[in-house]
């Protein structure tokens, strides 16, 4: 059986072991990680969870194959999202204009992941970032992926 390896933003280099789940779902999508306290992502390679399809399935925001989900931690988006699920797929890299004003799941160049509002930098090629805390000015973003959907951690099979 393999095992997956997992690596944190905050603790470079060091990695826990999981096993991965055999009995997924065949419809439900992955939460691959965490957007944690102190603006620091979390990403695994195997799933920590799955969130179950019903959430995407008739909206205009449908699934898919690419869809993934991150639970959201901390209160950048207010307390009452802390342990919600954000689920995203088209990611930008690098971001496009047309993301300007909205909610995005972005990585910046110095290995923060973050979800923000895109707003226009004043430098060339970079954005401001904007929540409920401080804004970040001016933001190199290797990557932004627009919002598809959040709801609530009840949709989790683990």
């Amino acid at each position: 059986m393999s095992v997956c390896r997992r690596q944190s933003r905050a603790a470079p280099g060091k990695a826990t072991s999981r096993k991965p789940d055999a009995a997924a779902p065949a419809r439900a999508i992955p939460i691959l990680g965490y957007i944690g306290p102190g603006q620091v992502g979390h990403f695994y390679a195997c799933p920590i969870g799955y969130a179950l399809p019903m959430e995407l399935e008739g909206s205009p925001n449908a699934r898919t194959a690419a869809t993934v989900v991150r639970e959201i931690r901390g209160e950048c988006l207010g307390s009452e999202f802390n342990g919600w699920l954000v689920a995203y797929d088209d990611l930008r890299l690098p971001p496009s204009r047309d993301l300007i004003g909205r909610l995005c799941v972005v990585s910046l160049a110095d290995g923060r992941a973050l979800i923000k509002q895109l707003q226009q930098g004043e430098a060339e090629g970079t954005f401001d970032l904007i929540s409920l805390d401080p804004p970040i000015r001016n933001a190199a973003i290797v990557w932004a992926a627009p919002v598809k959907s959040i709801f609530p951690r009840s949709a989790v099979r683990e």
